[in-house]
């Protein structure tokens, strides 16, 4: 089976990149339900694998942290591949991927082995780009330059399943991965 670990998205960023996507006049929206950081992806897991990596998941230890977003961009340079909301990087995001990274080969899975650059997909663009797609996307990210798009308080992880069909893929959270609160006091620190 398909699956990822990610960042979920409270309601109220979910619903300020769904207002942000209603500039953009092409590609496949992605709902904003499936929106999310994907920290690690799986194209093929077998079940004890699933079993291993849910164990491994479950060890890792963070406190929530906040997560800022740094604008809109295109992934595929001369051929858009997907637009997307660019997740600032910072020092929590980075330890906690690397310590998604670091679960999934103890479950002895492989993560796609690509340079991590944590964003929110807002829309993909097929094989085969309609006319006026580079243009359409330049005037977007124009449009888009100065948006204010807030952030969140990043709570946990998911582990989530991802099914393919004839259209958008259907996500269904297998495991949620709670972070745990500072102590009383802790912040002051």
């Amino acid at each position: 089976m398909r699956l990822f670990v990610a960042l979920p998205l409270p309601e109220e960023a979910r619903d300020a990149l769904s207002d942000l996507q209603t500039g953009l006049r092409v590609g496949r929206q992605v709902g904003a339900d499936q929106f999310h950081v994907t920290l690690a992806f799986f194209a093929e897991v077998a079940p004890q694998q699933l079993a291993d990596l849910d164990a491994a998941l479950e060890e890792i230890r963070a406190w929530p942290f906040d997560v800022a977003f740094s604008g809109v961009d295109i992934f595929g340079g001369s051929k858009p591949r997907l637009v997307a909301a660019m997740v600032r990087p910072s020092p929590e995001l980075e330890t906690l991927h690397r310590a998604v990274q670091g679960a999934a080969r103890l479950a002895g899975l492989r993560p796609e082995r690509q340079k991590f650059k944590p964003h929110v997909t807002l829309a993909r663009f097929g094989a085969r780009p309609p006319a006026g797609l580079a243009d359409e996307v330049q005037r977007y990210l124009s449009d888009t330059a100065r948006a204010e798009i807030p952030g969140f308080v990043a709570q946990g992880i998911t582990l989530t399943r991802s099914t393919l069909g004839g259209g958008a893929p259907v996500y269904d959270d297998l495991a949620v991965y709670p972070f745990r609160p500072l102590p009383d006091g802790w912040a002051d620190l």
